[in-house]
């Protein structure tokens, strides 16, 4: 708890001093650690740094002349859309949690801003990618023991070092011949939601923007590991995510560019052995979840049966919902069967109705629109991180990971140069 209390107070500190270096450790590393406690019982600490960082860049906005009018517009709309669904929701709830539903109206929709507004030079976008860098490398030295000694003993350091306020587990079942790995999350989604992001970001560096390398780390590399490493979640919906990025980022003509289709075709061919029996088991996992030996875990039966008693409590205020928490609280102790809520979805139709669902993917669409509009290849990564929350329970995959990655990409394209545009300004001078 100490610990965590220390690494709290110089984030806050940094967000009041340097607001530039505090926001982005929070934004590239703390909200995916948002399971840890800030050293105070009951708080956590991405809530408490992340309201000190947006308290802080707003008071040093009042003294800069900056604009940040051009924040994107669909996804403002979707932000205020959804603030104030929220609000209306927590009003008319059953049991209201106004201090959970502000503090998540700040991290989710205010917290993304105050990102937006502190990456407003190369240097600062410099300063969040070397920051993801290092939690790249931690991540990736957390799995490897993982994977050899088949425990996670970074998860026992947290358990018992720091202070752990929501849900951690090592998830020592195996799925597809190895043990799922989680790394130094909380969750194996958690670690595979971070592997989709970070393997594709590095992707779009190397290929869209031709950096190969950052403090001499190959990007390819970090690219390359960290998509394998989300395999070694075990999970499918994990699985499904990387699957459809690989194949529009294989299709796209960034990666055609740099490897010709004879190379691919040969590494698919030495790698077949391995990779058609794995993908064989992966995908009757996913599409015979209730009979096949693969699956060891979530079914489609059981999903059904959440679905079914979700849709009981729908019906007592389908249009706003029945309040924060309330699937929890009060639907899940009389239904054991809904276990961790195998999908986003089923804690929205309870806890926000049909406004809530609507608002949610309203914040999918504006991301998707908005990266679309600067390269057609970043438009799917809205709906890769779609397929990973549709079919996985809450463990901390929370929109302001999607919003904030979305908000660095728009910035790569304004501050880095495309290959595509060196080469056309080469053929002009010659």
């Amino acid at each position: 708890m100490v610990i965590c209390l220390i690494f709290t107070i110089i984030i806050c500190l940094l967000c009041l001093f340097r607001p530039v270096w505090g926001v982005i450790i929070i934004a590239a590393f703390i909200q995916y650690m948002a399971h840890l406690g800030a050293g105070i019982p009951g708080q956590k600490m991405y809530y408490i740094t992340s309201f000190v960082a947006i308290v802080c860049v707003a008071c040093y906005a009042l003294f800069r002349n900056r604009d940040i009018r051009k924040y994107p517009r669909w996804i403002l709309w979707a932000s205020v859309f959804n603030i104030i669904c929220g609000l209306i929701t927590d009003h008319q709830a059953y049991d209201p949690e106004t201090n959970l539903v502000l503090a998540n109206i700040a991290t989710t929709y205010l917290f993304p801003i105050a990102l937006w507004y502190v990456l407003y030079k190369k240097k600062d976008l410099n300063k969040y990618i070397k920051i993801t860098i290092i939690v790249s490398i931690l991540a990736i030295l957390g799995v490897i023991p993982e994977i050899i000694c088949g425990h996670n003993y970074v998860t026992d350091f947290e358990q018992n070092s720091l202070q752990v306020e929501d849900f951690m587990i090592d998830a020592e079942t195996v799925r597809f011949g190895i043990k799922r790995t989680n790394s130094i999350f909380s969750y194996f989604t958690t670690f595979g939601t971070f592997c989709m992001f970070t393997s594709f970001f590095f992707f779009c560096l190397k290929y869209v923007y031709g950096i190969k390398k950052i403090w001499k780390v190959n990007t390819t590399f970090l690219s390359l590991a960290l998509f394998l490493f989300g395999f070694t979640t075990g999970s499918r919906a994990v699985i499904l995510a990387l699957f459809i990025l690989i194949i529009i980022c294989m299709r796209s003509r960034y990666f055609n560019q740099k490897i010709s289709k004879a190379k691919i075709f040969l590494i698919l061919f030495l790698t077949s052995p391995i990779l058609i029996p794995v993908t064989y088991q992966m995908v009757d996992s996913i599409v015979h979840s209730d009979t096949t030996e693969y699956a060891q875990g979530s079914s489609t039966e059981m999903r059904q049966e959440q679905l079914d008693a979700c849709l009981e409590y729908l019906g007592q205020s389908p249009v706003w919902g029945n309040g924060r928490l309330y699937m929890w609280n009060y639907v899940k102790p009389t239904h054991p069967e809904l276990l961790g809520a195998e999908s986003v979805w089923f804690q929205l139709i309870v806890d926000f109705g049909i406004m809530g669902c609507v608002g949610y993917l309203f914040i999918i669409f504006a991301c998707a629109w908005e990266l679309y509009k600067v390269r057609k290849l970043y438009g799917i990564l809205p709906f890769a991180y779609l397929a990973i929350t549709s079919f996985s329970p809450d463990t901390g995959i929370q929109l302001n990971m999607l919003i904030c990655m979305t908000l660095v990409l728009i910035k790569c394209d304004k501050f880095l140069i495309p290959i595509i545009a060196k080469q056309h300004a080469h053929s002009l001078i010659h």
